[in-house]
């Protein structure tokens, strides 16, 4: 009799007792620093509407990421990628029980169809933490202080981590001033979120492509290398204020190169890396105000 033999399908793993104690050692940190911050756990479906991503996560999650289905009704479902819209339907169900600001978070399994590679598998585990129901950019602040507090939970000093903020409202009138029209700004914060992942003359190269000429180009460099223009943004000035009252300015720092992939984004983002650059962003993250009205709720900021 010929024995089967079969291996996990290609960008899964499988947990072992010692994985699953790291694992469990590691998710125990993210529920411990969510708690103290008054942070509540939920969960929602790993299967969602496809529709629900479409609204607002972007081109390129949806058609090119995400593990599609039809089941038996015809109906056009999705492995969740990521957990923000789920989170911004739930809201939207009950936001008239919920009182305001809503602290939550979660921790679980993502899908994203991409190549598997070191640190990046096609299912993987994510900690989501958000505060909806504030415009002040102090929860903001407090977002980013969770990250950098949960930094030093795990002995990660800010000589070898950095969080990294920057606003895209801020970026937008950037690139108005060396005339990208309104219409193409998603598509250059795109670009710019990509530059890490490109050689420096691939990027150039790619930028003619989106319809920046070559005066534009030089300005955008310019602007991306800028590090001292954060105090023209309020937002970022009470954020980095809040932060050193908090006792966390040293694990943060201005860079204009953070924008974020996801087109729900509306103000200020953030992205951890290691500071010698041998890893991709560590965790990531921003505002998004109109994410819960999209999807069928009142407009509801969030972070």
């Amino acid at each position: 009799m010929t024995k089967l033999k079969f291996q996990p399908v290609k960008g899964t793993r499988d947990f072992y007792p010692e994985q699953m104690a790291f694992r469990n050692w590691l998710f125990g940190k993210m529920r411990e620093v969510s708690k103290r911050f008054g942070y509540q756990e939920y969960e929602g479906p790993i299967l969602e509407p496809l529709e629900l991503y479409a609204a607002k996560s972007g081109e390129e999650l949806v058609k090119k990421q995400t593990f599609v289905l039809t089941d038996r009704g015809g109906r056009k479902l999705a492995l969740r990628p990521e957990m923000t819209p789920t989170l911004a339907r739930m809201v939207a169900q009950k936001q008239a029980e919920l009182p305001k600001p809503i602290r939550w978070f979660s921790i679980g399994p993502r899908f994203r169809y991409e190549q598997p590679q070191k640190g990046r598998l096609r299912e993987f585990y994510q900690w989501d933490i958000d505060i909806l129901g504030s415009q002040a950019p102090e929860a903001d602040a407090e977002i980013i202080a969770i990250a950098a507090e949960f930094f030093k939970s795990l002995g990660l000093s800010p000589k070898e981590v950095k969080i990294k903020v920057n606003d895209r409202k801020l970026i937008e009138q950037k690139l108005s001033f060396i005339e990208i029209p309104k219409t193409k700004i998603q598509e250059v914060f795109r670009a710019i979120d990509k530059k890490e992942k490109m050689t420096d003359g691939e990027w150039k190269d790619w930028l003619p492509e989106i319809g920046l000429n070559k005066l534009q180009i030089k300005d955008l460099e310019g602007i991306l290398k800028d590090k001292d223009f954060s105090r023209e943004s309020e937002e970022l000035t009470r954020i980095f204020s809040t932060l050193s009252d908090l006792g966390v300015s040293e694990y943060v720092e201005f860079d204009p190169n953070i924008v974020r992939g996801l087109d729900y984004y509306t103000g200020v983002v953030f992205e951890a890396q290691d500071k010698e650059g041998k890893f991709r962003a560590i965790l990531g993250g921003g505002r998004y105000d109109n994410l819960v009205e999209i999807v069928g709720g009142p407009k509801l900021g969030g972070v």
